[in-house]
């Protein structure tokens, strides 16, 4: 008998807390489901804005080595061909002499 009784007591509990509506007239689980949903999608579209792959075999994972190291050579040849063009347009400017010429008065007194 004292089995039934709290079973029968915790089931009242149960339906007295699902009766009460804590939020819009929800039931707790509704929350929490639409809660996991919001960020279950939230997540999905972070990943799929935002490029972040985990290769998968270690011929991708070689391949962005290398074409990480490609890029860097790249880089480094296009910064050193700036340089060397700026150094041969310094180099072909000729320098004259310094000499300040007479200035005009803008405003006559």
């Amino acid at each position: 008998m004292a089995a039934t009784t709290t079973t029968r007591s915790i089931l009242q509990e149960l339906q007295a807390v699902q009766a009460g509506s804590p939020v819009l007239g929800m039931q707790l689980w509704h929350l929490v489901a639409i809660i996991l949903l919001g960020i279950c999608v939230l997540l999905s579209v972070v990943c799929c804005f935002i490029d972040w792959r985990i290769p998968r075999t270690r011929k991708e994972i070689d391949l962005d080595r290398q074409l990480r190291v490609m890029a860097d050579k790249y880089a480094e040849e296009m910064i050193d061909k700036m340089k060397e063009e700026e150094e041969q347009d310094d180099d072909a400017v000729v320098r004259k002499p310094y000499r300040e010429e007479p200035r005009t008065p803008v405003f006559k007194v």
